[in-house]
């Protein structure tokens, strides 16, 4: 299953937690396809070409993604629903983007790069949960692409949340449903 990262900030200015998750998956032998990053302030490129010798790396600014916005024109989707999907007049306004269109913009990413899997990660995240023991809290890290995928391959789910993040899996780019899908989006 191609599996992608997907991050969303203003601001792209460090490695963390990235680094953690891609060592994580690493680890217990989960193979990543890509990281994803939609951001709409600033982009450090010096990390993303460090980031860049361990995954493939797609990066899209918000507001500011013509090759998605073609890719898409090319399937058919209108400009309006592309406008409805991707811009945000909040941006340049308040300096503001809604969470869902942060979200549009590396959905449409992994959909339009043949992931089959997406999973959201936060930067102030990691691959660990708190546990108890002997009276004392303690970080203890966790197969954290290895627990969804023990509950998404299973055929009667198909998404699979935690209080902190959201992962989605991406069906191919035709299918049944496609049209409801990008509605639901706007």
């Amino acid at each position: 299953m191609k599996i992608s990262l997907g991050i969303i900030t203003k601001h792209f200015n460090s490695l963390e937690p990235i680094d953690e998750f891609l060592d994580n998956a690493f680890k217990y032998g989960h193979k990543m396809y890509s990281v994803i990053i939609a951001y709409s302030h600033s982009c450090n490129c010096r990390l993303i070409e460090s980031l860049r010798e361990r995954a493939k790396v797609f990066v899209v600014q918000i507001n500011n993604a013509p090759q998605i916005k073609q890719q898409l024109i090319k399937m058919g989707v209108s400009p309006e629903s592309i406008n409805i999907l991707l811009n945000s007049p909040t941006l340049k306004k308040y300096g503001l983007v809604p969470y869902g269109l942060n979200r549009n913009y590396v959905v449409m990413q992994a959909l339009l790069s043949s992931s089959e899997g997406l999973v959201f990660i936060d930067t102030d995240v990691y691959p660990k949960v708190l546990v108890k023991e002997d009276d004392e809290v303690k970080e203890k890290e966790i197969d954290f692409i290895g627990r969804h995928l023990e509950f998404l391959r299973k055929e009667e789910v198909i998404i699979t949340t935690s209080d902190y993040s959201g992962y989605y899996i991406i069906p191919p780019m035709s299918f049944a449903g496609m049209k409801e899908l990008f509605i639901g989006l706007q």
